[in-house]
């Protein structure tokens, strides 16, 4: 399949944003279960045909990259999240997300310095079966060359946050076309995540999976509202030989699509 050109890619967005938000009219509680699902696969294969820099193709783009530059030092895949980044879901707005992801960008830069990285902000839905509130949670999924002993060292100095999680993690990286494809993933395809139920007196029942559909629903055109016309490589920051592995990526997409490079 062709990538589009930009244009094109803001036409389809435009118009898959339209139709989901049309059909989730309110005052429809009894939309069927089967409804939302059918609802989502007839626009999910436009929504991945929109953003090229997405999932397999784009994370193929990133792996040739990343083998041809030969970067010294271990190569490790990491996740970087942090309590600061969430967005209650009531709150949530492009200008709100896109403030969070130009404050991700400068925490990475000083937390990752001066090794270099690259990596995605992804994005998803948390709620937890034991509270009452849904957020936003944008976190960082990425590749590192550093030493082992530093890293270890990140595990400790910035500790978990308020949900039990290690703030940052790292294991070695042995599948790096797998790992980019899984950290490349379309934000708007995305489920919500259910925290784990915490054995506590009077705590509320997980619930049904027919409730879990609609609120995946809901979810969804919260994150197609946030992230809008955004591609994946919007959403991208990196460091050193890193920024220079995306950005020939990134030409190599372009030239592909047929666009003009610069």
């Amino acid at each position: 399949m062709e990538i589009p050109s930009d244009q094109e890619q803001s036409i389809r967005i435009k118009k898959a944003i339209e139709h989901v938000l049309k059909l989730q009219r309110p005052g429809s509680p009894s939309f069927a279960v089967n409804g939302y699902r059918h609802l989502f696969s007839r626009f999910e294969q436009d929504v991945f045909a929109i953003n090229p820099y997405a999932a397999k193709r784009w994370a193929r783009m990133l792996a040739k990259e990343v083998v041809a530059a030969q970067l010294p030092g271990s190569m490790w895949a990491f996740t970087l999240v942090d309590n600061d980044w969430e967005i209650p879901l009531a709150d949530a707005t492009p200008e709100r997300f896109q403030a969070v992801v130009r404050q991700i960008r400068r925490r990475v830069g000083l937390v990752l310095r001066p090794y270099p990285f690259l990596a995605h902000i992804d994005v998803g839905i948390r709620r937890y079966t034991d509270e009452v509130h849904t957020v936003v949670s944008p976190h960082v999924h990425g590749l590192i060359w550093a030493p082992r002993s530093v890293l270890r060292q990140l595990v400790v100095r910035l500790g978990v946050n308020d949900h039990g999680i290690n703030c940052f993690d790292f294991r070695a990286c042995h599948d790096l076309a797998g790992w980019l494809a899984y950290a490349a993933k379309d934000g708007r395809m995305v489920d919500s995540v259910w925290g784990r139920k915490l054995a506590r007196e009077g705590d509320k029942p997980r619930p049904s999976k027919t409730f879990r559909d609609r609120q995946s629903l809901r979810h969804r055109v919260v994150l197609l509202r946030l992230l809008g016309e955004l591609r994946k490589y919007d959403l991208m920051t990196a460091s050193g030989a890193g920024k220079a592995v995306v950005s020939r990526a990134r030409l190599v997409a372009r030239k592909r699509a047929g666009l003009r490079v610069g």
